[in-house]
């Protein structure tokens, strides 16, 4: 995924990993959906879960993200678009400038 090995992943039950690792606090959590038709359920239900371990109230803001392959492709797209205008910049000021 966006350029990371995957042989550095594990998969092991959320206690062991609670049990060992102590210092930091952050977990994350990869779930996977049976196909893309079912993915919003899929997400609503991790949504639901997540705030009922957490004892989240209906009123309350989640104290948890969610992340999709959709939020990776965003990033990407802002970041690519962001180069392509810089460079069409870059490259306007150099025609001007050689013009001159």
């Amino acid at each position: 995924m966006l350029g990371q090995s995957q042989d550095r992943f594990v998969t092991l039950p959320i206690r062991t990993f609670l049990k060992y690792k102590t210092n930091n606090p952050d977990v994350t959590i990869a779930i996977k959906s049976v196909d893309q038709g079912s993915l919003d359920a899929s997400i609503q239900e991790v949504r639901n879960l997540l705030r009922g371990r957490r004892h989240l109230g209906p009123g309350r803001a989640d104290n948890f993200g969610i992340t999709t392959s959709d939020t990776f492709m965003e990033f990407y797209n802002n970041l690519t678009g962001g180069i392509f205008i810089v460079t069409i910049g870059v490259a306007a000021i150099s025609l001007v400038w050689a013009g001159s």
